[in-house]
């Protein structure tokens, strides 16, 4: 018998082992899900439920509050089911609690991002889809030569650098990203990415022109391999090939340390770093697609 109940951080190892069975280039640790799970039972805007069915998890939700998009009221809902349980209702369900858990917190907007076997499930209920994610993997073994960096420009660890001088980079690039812009705020940065356990400094650059902070890519190591979180390049330094060097010291860093495999995500009309990824050696796994719901006129 399949139900749906609050989720709890002893829900860590089956979270892990859902998302690696479902979505292998979005997969953490059963550590990094912890931590995500302690920061939701933290916030009572945030909530998780997990569905099951002999014992078993089969389904999950999260929402939470999209802080780093600055849109009053706006949050962002992750729900899906192992495909071996669909069409008995448990994605209902999950969104139940989750409609429920909205209207006790004054929400406007809900976005998700469901992968191509969700879409219709979200388009059922009532979400527009506007815009395009494409999750792409590269085998690190493949990569291609080192490219030359401009006069000038040096790459050094992001762990050496200003963490705000890191939040300017990762704004500006965030805020031009296509249809899916990031307009996070300095403590929302310091809090989920710069603080973040789940950051691995030992695959994180930057590049420096001069004294100023021109470039940064952030990654994480989940069960999926290397996970390249935001790659970021100032608006006065564009087209000279920064990202696709600073990317691709971390993947070669990587690479060497034995990883073998390393995934992200883009939006489909952000053409630069697409260009930049398909030169590394990425290749499409996965198509998602961002769709909301205005919550005002449900």
């Amino acid at each position: 018998m399949a139900a749906v109940r609050l989720a709890t951080l002893d829900d860590a190892a089956a979270l892990a082992g859902l998302y690696l069975a479902l979505f292998p280039y979005l997969a953490k640790t059963e550590d990094q899900y912890r931590h995500d799970l302690v920061r939701t039972f933290d916030d009572p805007r945030r909530a998780a439920y997990a569905a099951e069915s002999d014992s078993r998890m089969v389904g999950w939700a999260m929402v939470l509050p999209a802080t780093w998009r600055n849109v009053p009221g706006a949050f962002n809902l992750h729900v899906f089911v192992h495909q071996d349980h669909r069409r008995a209702g448990l994605g209902s369900q999950l969104l139940a609690a989750v409609d429920a858990h909205l209207a006790d917190h004054e929400a406007t907007e809900v976005e998700a991002t469901p992968d191509e076997s969700g879409l219709t499930f979200a388009l059922r209920n009532g979400y527009q889809a506007h815009a395009e994610m494409r999750y792409a993997g590269v085998d690190l073994r493949t990569l291609p030569p080192e490219p030359v960096l401009p006069d000038g420009v040096a790459i050094v660890p992001l762990a050496d650098v200003d963490p705000e001088a890191a939040f300017a980079v990762y704004r500006e690039a965030g805020l031009d990203i296509p249809s899916t812009p990031v307009d996070a705020p300095y403590e929302w940065f310091r809090q989920v990415v710069w603080d973040s356990p789940n950051v691995a400094w030992e695959y994180c650059a930057a590049a420096v022109d001069g004294d100023q902070v021109v470039c940064l890519t952030i990654s994480l190591v989940g069960a999926g391999g290397l996970w390249t979180d935001m790659t970021a390049t100032r608006r006065s330094h564009r087209g000279r090939g920064l990202a696709r060097a600073v990317k691709w010291s971390v993947l070669r860093t990587a690479a060497d340390a034995g990883l073998t495999s390393a995934f992200t995500a883009n939006a489909g009309g952000n053409r630069p770093m697409l260009a930049v990824n398909e030169w590394l050696g990425y290749h499409q796994v996965a198509k998602h697609t961002v769709v909301s719901r205005n919550l005002r006129t449900s």
